[in-house]
């Protein structure tokens, strides 16, 4: 019920559950033991009765391509529904029941794409951050860290040019240079993370093997809390976290 969970299943099958908690219940009221500051807020700010965000369960099924209908694309609501229960029938039943609980409204495909990293171009007055030079898998969970990271560096290059300490095309091509160093390696590594075409999603023993590999790995790392602590210091790193690289 806390967190993130990740379920990895035959076939590189995987599904992502997320328990969504606000701080008001269903009425908009403020929850008990959310704090005083957060309930005087809720109190104070009649606007966000407007918000009719609830708690709920947000679940997302993934699969390569090849397991999945060519109109994959097309489906909607209660069909996509449907297609998940019918790859999902070795499933434990408690998965299987919130999958059918969904609002079928709230069900629809979407195709896992990603950019690719692209040779160096003089600068100009016009630049990108984000999705739009890198757009990327969520395989590693870092496209908005990364778009972040993007926006703190050219404020920084651009306040730079303000002061008259760089040409506005030194600091353009200076945030370019360096945005580029760390996004095309956040492309690249997303992607293996989350790639259709690899062995994770065979249907063979090869691709058992793999699965049970990792099932295996991760396990073992749950149990050993010096391995996860490591583990996540290297994913903050990875998302930027403590880097001043930039200056």
């Amino acid at each position: 019920m806390e967190g993130v969970t990740m379920v990895h299943g035959p076939k590189g099958f995987m599904c992502i559950l997320h328990v969504m908690r606000f701080k008001w219940d269903e009425d908009g009221k403020p929850k008990a033991g959310i704090g005083s500051t957060d309930a005087e807020a809720l109190r104070a700010w009649p606007g966000m009765l407007y918000d009719n965000s609830r708690d709920y369960i947000m679940w997302g099924f993934a699969a390569s391509e090849k397991w999945l209908p060519k109109d994959v694309t097309q489906l909607r609501g209660a069909r996509i529904q449907q297609l998940v229960t019918e790859k999902t029938a070795s499933w434990h039943p408690d998965y299987r029941r919130i999958f059918s609980l969904g609002d079928p409204d709230s069900s629809f495909p979407l195709v896992i794409r990603t950019s690719e990293p692209i040779d160096p171009w003089k600068p100009s007055s016009v630049t990108l951050i984000g999705d739009a030079i890198h757009t990327m898998t969520p395989g590693r969970g870092v496209g908005a860290n990364t778009a972040l990271r993007d926006a703190r560096l050219l404020t920084r290059k651009l306040a730079a040019a303000s002061r008259g300490e760089l040409s506005l095309l030194d600091a353009v091509g200076g945030y370019e240079s360096t945005m580029t160093s760390y996004a095309w390696d956040a492309v690249i590594k997303s992607r293996a993370q989350m790639d259709g075409h690899s062995v994770m999603h065979k249907g063979d023993l090869l691709g058992t093997l793999a699965r049970t590999g990792m099932r295996t790995a991760m396990r073992t790392m749950n149990h050993l809390p010096p391995v996860k602590r490591k583990m996540v210091l290297a994913e903050s790193s990875f998302r930027g976290a403590g880097r001043e690289d930039e200056d």
